[in-house]
C-alpha cells in the first residue's frame, strides 16, 4: 500500500500528464489501495486514515457524489474506533455535508451540517472557533435554497460573526 500511495503522490505531482487524466489515475489508485486494504484486513487505525486521504482527495476534485460513499464508510469505522461522539465524526459529517450542497442536495446537506455543529459544540463547547465555519457553511446553504430561507442564513451568519468577534475580537 505504501508503493501505491507513493505512486498517487508522483502521478499528481506528474506536470506532463493532464491534470484531468492524473486525477482519474489517482482514482484508479486510491481504489487498488482500499481495495488491498480490505483484502488484506489492514490495520483499523491506517484504514481509516486511507480511507480520509481517499474520501478527502474525491471531495478535493469535485468527485462529490463518490467521496460521499467513501465518508460514509469512513465515519462508520471512526465510530468503531472512538465512539459514535467523537470530534473526528464531526469534520466528516462537515465535508459531507459541503458534498451534499454541490450536487445540489441542499436538504441533506443542512441535515449534515447541523449534525457536524451539533457534535462540534458537544465535544469542543459552545465558544470553539471551529464552530464559526459550521454556521457560515450552514448560513451559505440556506442562502442557497430557492424557497427564500435567507432568515435562516442571516441567523447562522450572525452567529458566525458574533462568535468570530468573541474569540478573535474586532
Amino acid at each position: 500500500l505504501n508503493e501505491l500511495m507513493l505512486t498517487i503522490s508522483a502521478t499528481m505531482a506528474d506536470m506532463s500528464i493532464p491534470i484531468d487524466e492524473r486525477i482519474l489515475r489517482a482514482i484508479d489508485l486510491y481504489k487498488q489501495c482500499d481495495e488491498i486494504a480490505q483484502t488484506v484486513g489492514y490495520e483499523p487505525l491506517r484504514y481509516e486514515r486511507l480511507l480520509h486521504q481517499y474520501a478527502r482527495f474525491l471531495y478535493d476534485y469535485a468527485h462529490y457524489k463518490e467521496s460521499i460513499a467513501v465518508f460514509e464508510r469512513q465515519i462508520k469505522l471512526l465510530a468503531q474506533l472512538y465512539g459514535e461522539g467523537d470530534v473526528r465524526i464531526a469534520y466528516s459529517y462537515n465535508t459531507v455535508g459541503l458534498a451534499y450542497w454541490y450536487i445540489g442536495e441542499n436538504m441533506r446537506a443542512i441535515d449534515f451540517l447541523y449534525k457536524s455543529l451539533e457534535m462540534k459544540e458537544n465535544a469542543l463547547g459552545s465558544e470553539h472557533p471551529d464552530l464559526i465555519a459550521s454556521y457560515v457553511n450552514i448560513g451559505c446553504v440556506y442562502n442557497e435554497y430557492e424557497w427564500g430561507m435567507f432568515s435562516a442564513a442571516i441567523e447562522n451568519l450572525e452567529k458566525a460573526l458574533k462568535l468570530g468577534l468573541k474569540v478573535y475580537g474586532e
